[in-house]
């Protein structure tokens, strides 16, 4: 059983918490005042761990091992010699690109989509990143003498995958509320075509007694802008209006006739439109230009 929402720690705010135990808003707030992810330095500069080189390294093909490992042998050590050249002469030009760029709006990226309901865990997996490599960004570094520092650089490639993740419906979480409007016209345009509610509610697997999102929707008057419905739920009736709003209904017998023809007929004289009367079925209007009173 999942627990109670976390809430944000900063007094008075009753937002929900998505980075440092705060909401967006005071953590932007809190990096913009240099209240978290500074570096405080320890003072006297820190001996470093002694490292072996792995014997299955590629020599000279990356910096690892003349960087992280101390590697000094004679193929480490002239990579790092023409790689340093190379450097000191794009610099010299003014061409000298380091492959980093600024981690803010990275970051600033992954705490919005948090508050849309998409954890930095599922943000990683969208960009093809690594979990630690998204939460680090977020939440600093995780130990050491420099633990909670935020990054200030990131590598250009993890920037440019991160904010390529945007927010759809396709990625949003099974229970964030998204507005109804859409997938409200999409069924009613459906009971338009001939589909009774009880065989949309059962397409949804939905109980009857359930299926309350037409009724909700239509109850809310002019607060319809802030009826909402699950993610989980607007994908299922979006996939169910691109797989049955081009077919009839069927009316194979003489029940299946009246529970189509009671549907259009409910359908007309409430003014609800047929899916071929929008144009676009998710814009943010009421009625289409046109409205078709007959399914025939």
């Amino acid at each position: 059983m999942a627990g109670k929402p976390r809430k944000c720690t900063v007094a008075g705010c009753r937002r929900r918490s998505t980075s440092r135990r705060m909401c967006p808003e005071h953590y932007a707030a809190a990096i913009a005042a240099g209240a978290i992810g500074g570096y405080v330095s320890p003072g006297q500069p820190r001996e470093k761990a002694p490292t072996i080189c792995p014997p299955d390294h590629a020599h000279a093909e990356k910096t690892t091992c003349y960087i992280q490992h101390q590697c000094r042998c004679g193929s480490c050590t002239e990579h790092n010699r023409e790689r340093e050249a190379q450097r000191a002469k794009l610099t010299a030009y003014g061409r000298y690109d380091s492959g980093l760029v600024d981690a803010g709006p990275a970051r600033a990226h992954v705490v919005e989509l948090s508050a849309k309901g998409i954890g930095y865990k599922r943000v990683a997996t969208l960009a093809g990143l690594h979990v630690t490599t998204v939460r680090i960004l977020v939440s600093g570094r995780e130990d050491g003498h420099r633990k909670g520092e935020l990054a200030k650089r990131i590598k250009r490639a993890t920037s440019d995958a991160i904010l390529a993740v945007q927010p759809s419906l396709e990625i949003l979480g099974a229970r964030v509320p998204v507005p109804a409007a859409p997938y409200v016209r999409r069924l009613k345009a459906l009971v338009a075509f001939g589909w009774s509610q009880s065989q949309l509610a059962a397409a949804l697997g939905v109980q009857r007694s359930n299926f309350r999102f037409i009724a909700e929707y239509d109850r809310a008057g002019s607060h319809r802008h802030r009826v909402t419905m699950g993610a989980a739920t607007a994908r299922a009736i979006v996939a169910l209006y691109d797989e049955i709003s081009n077919q009839q209904p069927p009316e194979t017998n003489q029940r299946k006739r009246i529970a189509a023809s009671r549907a259009r007929a409910y359908a007309r004289a409430a003014g609800w439109p047929l899916p071929m009367d929008w144009e676009s079925v998710d814009d943010d209007f009421e009625r289409p230009f046109a409205v078709r009173r007959s399914a025939a």
